[in-house]
């Protein structure tokens, strides 16, 4: 039985599909297991994905530890596993309680995420899930699995399944008997913690929302919630079907995940979490693209300050002077930039080192500068060992991308006059010169120009 071993438990997994596929995992349900639960979608994904199935802490064949779970502790369950296997970063989709685990990774682990697939999940619990699922967990500690069937099949399956459905609702009555029960209480109460509307605006990811008709628990209301906090996302309505979506209207399901995650790859979004980047080949590493994370300051910093003093070298008295804590100053002023909507500092990681990064974001119109609202790149900066393998192209076309989905007209930079190198770079991408900026010194009562230049 395959299982990894990850914060003193046994993860139990599966994997299906070409080994050199890209990675889809899939998160279950809150009474799922990877053992039969997605039975109507393994074959099909598997044709083109590297599927990976797993029972999350208290579900199915993975350990059911005592004391509390949580969705964040589900993430790092889920980092850990794809750690194990040497998956970098993966689609992940999720139905019902798998969907809320599969947000709680994005959020805590955006830059290991390629999309988003988010099925009959909510982001809050409002009042009548709240005593809903208060319920169901009240059912699973009288440890009478006949009671908790009774009190949570209704909610799961349409009216219309069920009545032409007797013989599979009757193997899921026989299945509750085997129910970890106390575990399941455990898993009703990480739901309970539920509340992620307010921080989806900061998934930049290409996300798919998918909710059944029918579905009485986590229905078209929540869904409408999802596709209105994630900027971009997809909503698809499946006419008829409950909350079990992927037993409902399996074929459906199939065919809007699959257009969907072949959408990406069309779009060059593989592997680059939703920013249009193709992959740079550098040496036996690839080159990732990814929105710059707390953890990555300090090389930003660094990268910012060998900047300025670069420029300050090109002239003097027209560029900022370094300073003795310019590295701390820059990583400063990026950090107060990371969680900005109207601007996106990215990075570009290769075997696990930053290598270069580029700061751009959105300004309105300007009567001072004679233009309407545009996207503006401020700075690009590539380590100089990491030069001449495109790094630079990817980032300025990962920030092109990003502002172009923010619909700018057009994007504007600035380079210094004597940055030859930025020019070839600048006017190879498509950049046109369209002003020339003109210094002159106010000279001080010695006539020195230079001692206004710097402390």
């Amino acid at each position: 039985m395959p299982t990894i071993h990850t914060h003193g438990i046994r993860i139990y997994y599966e994997l299906h599909g070409p080994a050199g596929a890209p990675v889809l995992v899939l998160n279950n349900g809150i009474l799922m297991n990877a053992a039969a639960s997605w039975a109507p979608q393994t074959p099909a994904f598997a044709e083109s994905y590297r599927v990976l199935q797993y029972d999350c802490r208290g579900q199915g064949l993975s350990d059911h530890p005592e004391g509390p779970y949580s969705m964040a502790r589900h993430a790092d369950d889920l980092a850990a596993l794809l750690d194990a296997l040497d998956v970098k970063r993966a689609h992940i989709l999720g139905i019902s309680y798998g969907g809320e685990v599969s947000q709680a990774f994005a959020l805590r682990y955006h830059h290991r995420v390629e999309s988003l697939i988010l099925a009959d999940t909510v982001s809050e619990v409002g009042p009548e899930l709240r005593l809903v699922v208060e319920g169901w967990k009240a059912a699973a500690l009288s440890g009478d699995p006949d009671l908790f069937y009774l009190v949570t099949a209704p909610w799961n399956f349409s009216p219309a399944f069920m009545a032409s459905h007797a013989a599979l609702l009757d193997a899921a009555r026989q299945r509750y008997c085997t129910l970890d029960l106390p575990a399941v209480a455990r898993l009703c109460d990480a739901f309970l913690g539920v509340d992620f509307t307010s921080q989806l605006h900061e998934l930049d990811l290409p996300t798919c929302v998918i909710v059944g008709e029918c579905d009485l628990l986590k229905g078209p209301r929540y869904a409408d919630i999802l596709h209105a906090a994630v900027r971009g996302s997809q909503l698809h309505v499946l006419a008829g079907a409950g909350h079990a979506a992927t037993w409902e209207a399996p074929d459906e399901f199939n065919r809007i995940v699959l257009k969907f995650l072949a959408a990406q790859t069309e779009r060059g979004l593989s592997r680059n979490a939703g920013l249009g980047v193709s992959l740079q080949a550098m040496s036996d590493d690839a080159l990732i693209i990814r929105r710059a994370e707390p953890g990555d300051l300090e090389d930003v910093g660094r990268f910012g300050a060998l900047l300025l003093r670069a420029h300050h070298d090109f002239d003097r008295l027209r560029f900022m002077a370094p300073r003795a804590n310019t590295e701390e100053g820059y990583a400063w002023f990026l950090g107060t930039q990371l969680d900005r909507e109207d601007v996106v500092v990215l990075v570009a990681e290769r075997a696990g080192s930053i290598v270069g990064y580029v700061y751009a974001g959105v300004e309105p119109q300007s009567w001072k500068e004679l233009r309407e609202e545009a996207g503006f790149i401020h700075d690009v900066y590539v380590d100089e060992e990491a030069r001449g393998a495109g790094v630079a192209n990817a980032l300025v076309d990962a920030a092109a991308r990003w502002l172009a989905d923010r619909g700018v007209p057009r994007i504007v930079l600035w380079t210094a006059s004597q940055n030859e190198a930025a020019e070839r770079l600048f006017t190879k991408l498509g950049f046109r010169h369209t002003m020339s900026e003109m210094t002159r010194e106010v000279l001080m009562n010695d006539g020195d120009p230079e001692s206004r230049s710097s402390p």
